[in-house]
C-alpha cells in the first residue's frame, strides 16, 4: 500500500509491505538551513500505542552513554537520511506516521510544522498471493541484544524470531492435506528439516494421497536427504531424480490438490532444511491460482517421470515459453519452468530466459532491485554497466569466484549501481554496536538465498520475477526450476519492495562500515555520530547522485504512473524571425509567421517553402527563448526520466538537414536534449491533411502501447490544443492536459470549445 501527503514544506511518503514500512521523506531546500534531520512518531491503531520511533545513531555532544547498546527516541536523535525503513511494524495494522522537521543545534533543537500519513500494513495471507518472508539477519544487532551468541541449538524463541512465520506457513500448508480428499505433489532439493518431513507423513497418514520427487543426483544432498527420509518414515512417498544428464534437481515447491485437482501451489527460494528457514533470507510464496496450478502440476507429472535433459528442455519450452508482455497489464501471472534450450536453439518467438530477462532489466524505467547469490550472470552484467538516469540496486550473497568478482567490481564501479554484499560487524567500534555473529546453519549461502528482481517496483504497474533460478546460464539450460513472473501488482510488490530494502540497507551499512574499517587511519568512529549541522543534508541535493536519486525516487512521484510532455518549439519555447514562404508561380506572394502558418490554408496555385524554417543556422542564432517554457522544461528534464516520464518535442517545422547545429540552440540554453525526443509534425503534414493533424498522429502513435498514464501539451496554436484534446474521446484510460502558451509567455489550462467537447 502507498500513502503520500506534503504540508508545502516537507513531504512523506509511506509504502507499506507486510513487516516493513519505507518512509520516503523530503523537505524543500529552501528549508535546509539549520536542518539536523527528521523526527518520527507513530500511531499504531490496531493496538491503541503512539511512541517516537527510535534508531541507533547519536549526536556526540548529547549522547549520555555512547557505549550503551540501545536504540535512541529520533525526537532527540533524527534520522539523518531521506529513505529509513520501520522493521518493527506487524501485518495487518493500522499506522499513522508523523513526520517532524528538526532544526538547531544538538543542544537546542527546534521541532518544525510535521505532516502525518496514515496507511494499512499488508496482510501475508489474502487473496491469490500469500508471502511469507524469513528475517534473514541472524547476524544483526536485533538478533544480538534478543537472544546473544547462542551456543549450539538455536532456542525456540529465536528460531520463531528468525523464521518470522516461514515455517508456520509451509507446515499450515501441508497440514492442509488431511483426508483422502487432497493430494499432495512436491519437487524438492535440500530436504533435511524433520518437522516438514514429518508434515508429509502426517498428511500421508490422514489418507492423502503425498508424491515427492528429490534431488538424488550425485554430488548432490542425496545422502543427507536419504538419512532424514528414512528418519521420518516416508522412503515410499518418495521419487528420485536421477537422470545423469541433469545438472541439480533445484525445484522447492509443493502442490496442494483437492479431489485430483491442483487449486494452490507453495513455491519460492526456501530448501526444505533449518538453514533454509532460519539461516539465510528466503521467501515463500502462495499461489492460488487455478491455471498456475494446474501448470505447475503438468510440470511434477512430467518431472516425476525422471525425464531426460533434451526431452524436458523440449517440453518446458513448449509449455512454458517467455511471455510477451505488452506494457500495459493488469496483474499478469506467469510460470516458466527450466531446464529450457540452449541460446543456440531459442527463437525469437521464445527467446533465451537470461536473454528475455536481460532485456526486461534493461526496459526499467525508474528502479531495479535485484538479488543474487554469488555474482551475476555475464549477459545481466552488461546491462548493469550500462549507464541510467535512476538507480538499480543489487544485493549479492558472496562475490563468487575470480570471474564473479571481476564483473561485481564493474557492476559495483558503475554510480547508477548500489551494491549490498553479505556480511555481519565483527569487533566494531560503532558507539552502542555489539558484534555480530552467524548461527553457522549454511555453509555456502550464507546471507542472501532468494532469487527476485523487481522492475520499476514504485510504478503502477511493476514486475516482479520470482522463484528458485539464480537468473543463471545453469539455472537456465541445465536445472529444475521455477520461476513466477507477476506484472501489475501493486500489493505483492510492495511487500517484495519493504523487505529488499530491509536487507539492502542492513547490509550496505556493513559493507560501508568494513571498507572503512580497513583503511589506515580510519574514523568511522567519527562516522558512527550524527552530523551536528546541515552538511550531512547537501549531497541528497546534487543533481544527478546517487543520493539526490534515492530522495527523488522514494518520495513518490510515480505513484500516479507514467507521464508524456509535449512541447511545441515555436512561440512556445523560442521566439522566431523564421518565415514560412508562400509561393506562386514561382514568385514569393507572402511571408507567414509560425503563427500564421499554422492556420493558413493554401489557395489554388500556391505552395510553401520553408527554406528558413529548415536552416539550422537561422535557427540557432535567431531563435530567442521565451523564459516560462524554457525554465519549464530544464525543471521538468531533472526528474521526469528517473520517473519514467518523457519528454518530447513536437513541431511544425520539417527535419533539419544540419541537426547538431539545431540541438546547439538547445545546449546553448542549457535544455538537455540528449533526454528529449524529436518529432517533426511537417515531415508528415500534407499527408495527415495540416499540421495540427499530422501533432494528433505522433501523439497517438506515442499512447498506442498504453505505457503513459498522462499526456500533456505545451502550445501557443489552439487548433493543435484543439486536436490534442480530442485523443480523450477515444483514449479513456489516459489523463490529457493542454496547456496554452500565450505571447507573453504565460500558460493557461486550455480547454477546447464546447461544441467540441459535446462530441
Amino acid at each position: 500500500m502507498r500513502s503520500k501527503k506534503s504540508n508545502g514544506k516537507i513531504s512523506l511518503n509511506l509504502i507499506s509491505g507486510t513487516h516493513v514500512v519505507l518512509l520516503g521523506m523530503d523537505i524543500n531546500k529552501s528549508e535546509l538551513k539549520g536542518f539536523l534531520g527528521f523526527a518520527i512518531k507513530r500511531t499504531d491503531h490496531t493496538e491503541n500505542e503512539t511512541y517516537w520511533l527510535k534508531g541507533f545513531k547519536t549526536f556526540e555532544e548529547t549522547s549520555e552513554n555512547a557505549n550503551e547498546c540501545k536504540e535512541v527516541e529520533t525526537q532527540i536523535h533524527p534520522i539523518q537520511a531521506f529513505l529509513w525503513g520501520d522493521y518493527t511494524a506487524k501485518p495487518a495494522h493500522k499506522y499513522t506516521y508523523e513526520l517532524f522537521p528538526v532544526h538547531g543545534k544538538p543542544t537546542k533543537q527546534i521541532m518544525g510544522k510535521s505532516v502525518a500519513v496514515t496507511i494499512s500494513t499488508e496482510n501475508e495471507d489474502i487473496g491469490t498471493h500469500a508471502v511469507y518472508f524469513n528475517r534473514g539477519v541472524a547476524g544483526s544487532q536485533a538478533f544480538s541484544r534478543k537472544f546473544g551468541h547462542e551456543e549450539g541449538k538455536l532456542s525456540d524463541k529465536a528460531k520463531k524470531w528468525l523464521s518470522r512465520g516461514l515455517e508456520e506457513s509451509m507446515l499450515e500448508f501441508i497440514g492442509k492435506a488431511n483426508s483422502s480428499e487432497y493430494s499432495i505433489r512436491a519437487s524438492v532439493y535440500e530436504f533435511s528439516y524433520m518437522p516438514v518431513l514429518r508434515a508429509f507423513k502426517k498428511a500421508a497418514d490422514s489418507g492423502a494421497d503425498v508424491k515427492i520427487v528429490y534431488d538424488h543426483l550425485k554430488g548432490g544432498p542425496r545422502e543427507t536427504s536419504d538419512i532424514c527420509i528414512a528418519n521420518a518414515g516416508i522412503q515410499d512417498l518418495m521419487i528420485k531424480r536421477s537422470a545423469k544428464v541433469s545438472k541439480i534437481s533445484h525445484n522447492k515447491f509443493i502442490i496442494l490438490l483437492k479431489n485430483n485437482k491442483p487449486i494452490e501451489v507453495f513455491t519460492g527460494s526456501t530448501n526444505f532444511t533449518g538453514g533454509g528457514i532460519f539461516g539465510q533470507s528466503n521467501v515463500g510464496h502462495i499461489v492460488r491460482d487455478l491455471e498456475i496450478a494446474n501448470i505447475y502440476h503438468e510440470y511434477w507429472k512430467t518431472i516425476s517421470t525422471d525425464p531426460e535433459i533434451n526431452m524436458f528442455r523440449e517440453w518446458n519450452c513448449a509449455h512454458s515459453p517467455m511471455p510477451n508482455i505488452e506494457n500495459k497489464s493488469d496483474d499478469f501471472l506467469k510460470a516458466v519452468f527450466s531446464p529450457r534450450l540452449s541460446k543456440a536453439k531459442s527463437s525469437a518467438d521464445n527467446p533465451y530466459a537470461i536473454e528475455w530477462y536481460a532485456n526486461q532489466l534493461d526496459e526499467a524505467r525508474m528502479m531495479v532491485n535485484f538479488t543474487a547469490a554469488f555474482g551475476v550472470n555475464k549477459r545481466l552484467t552488461e546491462v548493469f554497466c550500462n549507464s541510467t538516469e535512476y538507480l538499480r540496486y543489487l544485493v549479492l550473497d558472496n562475490r563468487g569466484n575470480k570471474t564473479t568478482k571481476e564483473r561485481t567490481k564493474k557492476i559495483e564501479a558503475n554510480p547508477d549501481n548500489k551494491v549490498a554484499i553479505g556480511s555481519v560487524l565483527g569487533k566494531t567500534n560503532f558507539p552502542g554496536m555489539l558484534p555480530e555473529e552467524l548461527t553457522d546453519l549454511n555453509k555456502h549461502v550464507k546471507f542472501i538465498h532468494t532469487k527476485y528482481m523487481i522492475l520499476d517496483a514504485l510504478s503502477p504497474e511493476p514486475m516482479l520475477i520470482t522463484g528458485s533460478a539464480n537468473f543463471s546460464d545453469a539455472s537456465t539450460k541445465s536445472n529444475d526450476e521455477n520461476m513466477l513472473i507477476i506484472k501489475g501488482n501493486t500489493r505483492v510488490t510492495d511487500m517484495y519492495l519493504g523487505e529488499y530494502m530491509r536487507l539492502f540497507q542492513h547490509y550496505y551499512f556493513r559493507k560501508v562500515y568494513n571498507r572503512l574499517r580497513k583503511r589506515k587511519g580510519s574514523t568511522e568512529r567519527k562516522k558512527a555520530y550524527l552530523c551536528p549541522n546541515n552538511s550531512w543534508a547537501k549531497k541528497y541535493y546534487q543533481e544527478g547522485s546517487v543520493h539526490w536519486k534515492e530522495r527523488i525516487r522514494f518520495r513518490g512521484d510515480a505513484d500516479n504512473g507514467y507521464s508524456i510532455t509535449f512541447f511545441d518549439i515555436d512561440e512556445t519555447l523560442f521566439h522566431t524571425s523564421a518565415k514560412v514562404l508562400v509561393k506562386k508561380n514561382g514568385k514569393v506572394i507572402r511571408e507567414l509567421s509560425n503563427q500564421e502558418f499554422n492556420t493558413y490554408k493554401l489557395m489554388h496555385g500556391e505552395s510553401f517553402d520553408f527554406t528558413q524554417f529548415r536552416d539550422a543556422d537561422i535557427f540557432k542564432d535567431d531563435s530567442k527563448p521565451i523564459k516560462q517554457t524554457v525554465d519549464k522544461i530544464i525543471e521538468m528534464s531533472k526528474t521526469a526520466v528517473m520517473n519514467g516520464s518523457k519528454i518530447a518535442l513536437l513541431t511544425a517545422r520539417q527535419s533539419f538537414e544540419d541537426m547538431a547545429t539545431f540541438k546547439q540552440a538547445f545546449i546553448d540554453n542549457k535544455i538537455p536534449i540528449e533526454k528529449i525526443d524529436i518529432n517533426f509534425a511537417g515531415d508528415i503534414a500534407e499527408k495527415a491533411g495540416s499540421v495540427a493533424l499530422a501533432k494528433k498522429s505522433i501523439v497517438e502513435k506515442y499512447l498506442a502501447y498504453g505505457e503513459y498514464h498522462e499526456a500533456v501539451l505545451l502550445d501557443d496554436n489552439k487548433e493543435n490544443l484543439e486536436e490534442f484534446m480530442s485523443i480523450s474521446r477515444v483514449n479513456q484510460d489516459v489523463k490529457f492536459e493542454a496547456i496554452l502558451v500565450k505571447q507573453n509567455g504565460k500558460f493557461e489550462t486550455y480547454h477546447v470549445e464546447e461544441e467540441i467537447a459535446a462530441v
